[in-house]
């Protein structure tokens, strides 16, 4: 069960982000770096017990070498703004082509972090814009699914 990291995707976009936080914990035991397991536990968190018992729970990570995680775990900390995660996607020491991936995960981890806010319009705006990246894979349908159960009226 500790393994299945996607139920906790699952749980969140069905809006059980009690079970979905403790799906995320859990996965932590396996996967102690993993900034997106952070990044979703903080959500559930927020969601259930507010933001600042979020901020004081975040799940470390001793590192997560794909850009921008650390950053993102920084801005989960409250230690950086979201404007600093997406600059540094789109930094220019990151290979061109490993950018448009970490600009995907920028947006997309943005937008939870908006969402944990309760910030409706920024969160929207974010994870629609995660969808812009064009490559295909689980965390892109991810944010797709996401964004369309989480939010129905920003087709």
């Amino acid at each position: 069960a500790a393994d299945n990291w996607q139920r906790g995707i699952a749980l969140c976009t069905s809006g059980k982000f009690e079970q979905g936080g403790a799906q995320f914990k859990q996965h932590h035991d396996v996967n102690p770096d993993d900034v997106e397991n952070s990044a979703w536990y903080f959500l559930c968190i927020a969601k259930t017990k507010g933001l600042e018992a979020a901020r004081e729970i975040v799940i470390p990570s001793r590192g997560d070498s794909r850009q921008p995680m650390m950053s993102v775990l920084k801005m989960l900390k409250g230690e950086i703004e979201p404007q600093q995660v997406l600059d540094a996607a789109a930094d220019a020491s990151i290979p061109r082509a490993s950018r448009p991936m970490a600009q995907f995960y920028a947006d997309l981890y943005v937008g939870l972090y908006y969402d944990s806010l309760g910030d409706t319009e920024q969160a929207v705006k974010y994870l629609k814009r995660s969808q812009d990246y064009g490559r295909n894979g689980y965390m892109v349908r991810t944010a797709k699914v996401y964004l369309d159960a989480r939010f129905p009226d920003s087709k």
